[in-house]
C-alpha cells in the first residue's frame, strides 16, 4: 500500500489519503482516449505516411520541408519532427493542427472515440 504524504510529510489520514482532484476524470479520459485512438492512423488521414521500421515518417505538418523529418512514434504513442521540434501526443497535435485550446482538441478527440467527458472543466 503507498503510504500519501501532505505538504509538511506528514502521513495523511481517513478520507482524505487519497485527495479529491478535480480533473482526475480528465486525466482518465485523456488516458483511454489515447488508448483508443492509434496515433499513425489519425495522422496518416490528414498526411501521406511511409514505414520507416517500426515507426511511420513524413514531411512534417507544421513547417515546409523536402525531405521526412516528422517521426511518429506508435509504441509510445508520441511524434517528433527532428526540423522544427514540434512534438506531442494525439491531443497537442489536434492543438497544433486545427489551432485549437486544450478542451476542444478533448472534445473532438472523445467524440470520435466514444469517450464521455466528465462535465467540469480542468484545473
Amino acid at each position: 500500500m503507498v503510504q500519501r504524504h501532505n505538504q509538511d510529510g506528514q502521513p495523511q489520514r481517513g478520507r482524505d489519503r487519497f485527495p479529491r482532484n478535480s480533473d482526475h476524470g480528465f486525466r482518465e479520459a485523456k488516458d483511454l482516449i489515447k488508448d483508443r485512438l492509434d496515433l499513425a492512423t489519425f495522422i496518416g488521414e490528414q498526411i501521406p505516411l511511409t514505414r520507416a521500421g517500426q515507426n511511420f515518417q513524413a514531411l512534417c505538418p507544421f513547417h515546409s520541408e523536402k525531405t521526412p523529418s516528422f517521426v511518429i512514434f506508435n509504441d509510445s504513442k508520441h511524434y517528433r519532427c527532428f526540423g522544427c521540434g514540434q512534438s506531442g501526443d494525439i491531443i497537442s497535435f489536434v492543438m497544433e493542427r486545427e489551432q485549437v485550446d486544450f478542451m476542444e482538441a478533448l472534445r473532438q478527440l472523445a467524440d470520435r472515440a466514444g469517450v464521455e467527458l466528465p462535465q467540469s472543466t480542468p484545473q
